[in-house]
């Protein structure tokens, strides 16, 4: 990348919490991950640390897959 083309990429931040179906969060992240190329994004996943174990097994998996997911407490 140039100089040049550096200050026209785009950057998004998103900030969801560990809520809900583990299909509809899985299926998020995936559509992230293949999110068009040129925009830069990072992923915040705020955990309540919920009783949902299945879902937050799939949280971290991605997690520690893909360096722009990140998980707060």
């Amino acid at each position: 990348m140039t100089i040049a083309n550096s200050f026209h990429k785009k950057a998004v931040d998103i900030v969801t919490p560990v809520y809900g179906s583990p299909a509809f969060l899985k299926q998020m992240i995936l559509s992230l991950q293949t999110f068009e190329a040129g925009v830069d994004w990072k992923l915040t996943l705020v955990d309540d640390v919920g009783p949902d174990k299945e879902l937050v097994e799939e949280v971290y998996k991605f997690a520690r897959a893909d360096d722009r997911i990140k998980i707060i407490y």
